[in-house]
């Protein structure tokens, strides 16, 4: 993250991550019928469901670009995931 998207709110983390990691495999994910998403992320969900509500034009694109894909999404809470060197300092 450069130092303006790391002023960003958590929910808008959350969602800036999985619109750059859905972008990053695009060319693997293009083509597929489906594949899941796991996220240990809440807030993605409903912002995902009501995407009229987000609070700026660039969380929309996000969310566009996003819903592009064709993909279920699935909620682990944090407690499942074992510890990673990126989020767990």
């Amino acid at each position: 993250l450069n130092e303006r998207e790391c002023g960003y709110s958590q929910a808008k983390k959350e969602i800036f991550g999985l619109y750059r990691a859905l972008g990053d495999c695009k060319i693997y994910l293009i083509g597929l019928p489906t594949f899941i998403v796991e996220v240990d992320a809440s807030a993605i969900k409903g912002m995902l469901k009501n995407p009229d509500i987000a609070p700026s034009a660039a969380v929309n694109r996000w969310i566009i670009g996003i819903l592009s894909f064709h993909f279920v999404l699935v909620h682990v809470p944090g407690s499942k995931h074992g510890p990673d060197g990126l989020s767990r300092r």
